[in-house]
This record gives structure tokens, C-alpha cells and sequence, in this order.
């Protein structure tokens, strides 16, 4: 591209090319649609799109695990949406911010998946009220740890 082509571009005395745009589009290292939408050589997506756009951006930028996240609660507000329900229910009165959270998490869960985070659940209550572990051959003497005999 020569310069007097790019100022008469930007100086609206000629209409930008296709091959002008994907060139910019190298140049700025953007995608190439993007230059021809803003050049008017190709209309904008639906909304709908422009955001699935900006979802897919946001994802890649994510963590793997925030990324799991994200999609169990993309997968829940699908399975609540298909079931018309719009809001989880907020008829209880948790005595801690940690219960209401997990409250709030297990009502977004899609219905499939409730059975296995109640097992879960118990599990690791189960595991909660076993007794600490202990080495054999260790006596505990004062809260410290010695060899036995």
C-alpha cells in the first residue's frame, strides 16, 4: 500500500478495496472483518453474534478451571432458561455467607447433576467426622508428636 493510497482512504477521496482492508487488517493485526464492517464493505453481525464474539474472547482469556466454571454456569442458566425458570427461590435464611452460597450453587445446578453433588456432600461430611489421622508408632504427648516407646 502507498501512502498517498492510505490518505486518500482516510481522507474519504476514494473508497477503501477489499485488498486495502485485509491489508490494514494484517497491519493492525485485528481481524480482517472488523476493518470491512467499519469500511462499510460488509454489513455488522446481529447483536447475538457481536456477543457470542465477546464470549469466546472472554473465555480464551480464562483460567482452564475458570473456564469450567463459566460453562457449568453457562449450562445451568441454559437448562433454568428451557425450564422457565428465572430466579432460584430465596425462602431460606442461611446463618452464614458460605451456606448461602452453596445454597445459590446447588440451585443452579442442572437437575442431572444434583444427585452426585449430594453424594459429594456426604462424602466429605463422612470424612469430617472421622477422627484425625494418626502414624502408628506416634503418640501424641501435649498436642506434640513423639516416637512411640
Amino acid at each position: 500500500m502507498s501512502a498517498t493510497s492510505v490518505s486518500e482512504v482516510l481522507a474519504e477521496k476514494r473508497q477503501p478495496t477489499w485488498e486495502f482492508c485485509a491489508a490494514v487488517a494484517r497491519a493492525l493485526r485485528v481481524p480482517p472483518d472488523a476493518v470491512f464492517i467499519r469500511a462499510g464493505l460488509k454489513p455488522p453481525p446481529p447483536i447475538s453474534f457481536q456477543e457470542e464474539g465477546e464470549i469466546v474472547q472472554i473465555l480464551r482469556s480464562l483460567s482452564a478451571q475458570a473456564r469450567a466454571t463459566v460453562l457449568t454456569m453457562l449450562r445451568s442458566l441454559a437448562v433454568q432458561g428451557a425450564a422457565g425458570v428465572s430466579e432460584s427461590p430465596a425462602d431460606y435464611e442461611p446463618g452464614d455467607e458460605l451456606t448461602r452460597m452453596l445454597i445459590d450453587e446447588f440451585d443452579n445446578l442442572p437437575e442431572e447433576w444434583k444427585q452426585t453433588a449430594i453424594e459429594q456432600v456426604q462424602w466429605v461430611r463422612r470424612l469430617a467426622e472421622r477422627p484425625p489421622m494418626r502414624v502408628l508408632g506416634e503418640e501424641e504427648d501435649g498436642g506434640q508428636r513423639k516416637p512411640a516407646g
